[in-house]
């Protein structure tokens, strides 16, 4: 009798836990990245290092995450890399041809740590774009003069887990996405 009691107690227990995961992971969320058109040059910050640019970062769009459901929301932010298409004949030689897009930073958030969302709240992030060239030698006239536009890949995430979610690099270059995947965005660049 004992031995049909704890059977029953430990598939009633199942029972819940699988229902509970059903429902947190079928809520209604939902995420809507919406990108800028075009970014001007004016609307960029950059760094100097000497002549040279150490860092260059802009807005390039918005993220809106909203949760009607049940629970609270922990959202991973994807890795999103972003890569400088130059225009056609260009000759500037640039060490690095990608981007990071990060969140802006929200009170309460630090970069790789999920952005907890509660029941019926509804955020918006700002997406910054951030190019550093590294030890190069590239100025902002040349960046001016060469991009073109800027693309946007979302790599791939790893299947939900219920034990925590996150996102992995797929070590994927430019070259390489830009011959096999599709940009979510590509965003003109007016220097």
């Amino acid at each position: 009798m004992k031995k049909l009691l704890y059977i029953s107690l430990i598939i009633l227990s199942a029972v819940v836990v699988f229902a509970v995961l059903l429902l947190y992971y079928t809520q209604d969320f939902s995420e809507k990245f919406d990108f800028s058109d075009s970014v001007n040059l004016d609307d960029v910050n950059y760094d100097y290092s000497g002549s040279y640019i150490s860092s260059v970062s802009g807005n390039i769009g918005t993220l809106t995450l909203e949760n009607n459901g049940y629970f609270t929301e922990y959202y991973n932010f994807p890795s999103i890399l972003g890569c400088i298409n130059l225009k056609e004949g260009s000759e500037i030689n640039l060490p690095r041809e990608d981007f990071r897009v990060l969140l802006e930073s929200d009170p309460g958030f630090s970069i790789g740590s999920p952005v907890k969302i509660g029941v019926g709240v509804k955020k918006t992030f700002n997406l910054l774009a951030k190019y550093t060239p590294r030890s190069s030698k590239v100025s902002l006239v040349q960046l001016q003069d060469n991009v073109q536009s800027l693309s946007l890949y979302n790599l791939k995430t790893k299947e939900p887990n219920p034990f925590g979610t996150g996102y992995y690099s797929s070590g994927k270059t430019c070259e390489d996405l830009g011959t096999t995947a599709q940009p979510i965005k590509v965003v003109n660049f007016f220097g």
